[in-house]
């Protein structure tokens, strides 16, 4: 009698002993679950800020080509108005000389009638 109680509780005690064990890998099943879905959704948010990071960089690059075809542009237009101001001085300088060689020329034939 007395050898089968303690065979009984040998058995109960095993028993706990399995249902705790099975409780501990039951809570480190549930916190590695925890950790694989902190992991994925890490994983997705450096994926996301990835994403945004190329996203402004692209834009960035297009505002700085942007930036530069403007500023070409704008030197291509001073450079024409810098042209056009040239052309127009060197106009006024022509017309100039041709009044003052028209003016000798003039003058010229003056003195030579008198």
């Amino acid at each position: 009698w007395q050898r089968r109680k303690t065979m009984t509780e040998a058995v109960g005690s095993l028993q706990a002993e399995l249902s705790s064990a099975r409780q501990a890998v039951q809570r480190l099943e549930r916190r590695a679950a925890r950790g694989a879905a902190e992991a994925e959704a890490t994983q997705e948010a450096l994926l996301a800020r990835l994403a945004e990071a190329e996203s402004r960089h692209d834009s960035e690059r297009a505002l700085a080509r942007g930036a530069a075809e403007a500023s070409a542009q704008q030197a291509a237009r001073r450079a024409e108005e810098a042209a056009a101001d040239a052309a127009r001085e060197a106009r006024c300088a022509l017309e100039a000389e041709a009044a003052r060689l028209r003016r000798e020329a003039a003058a010229a034939e003056l003195t030579h009638r008198s």
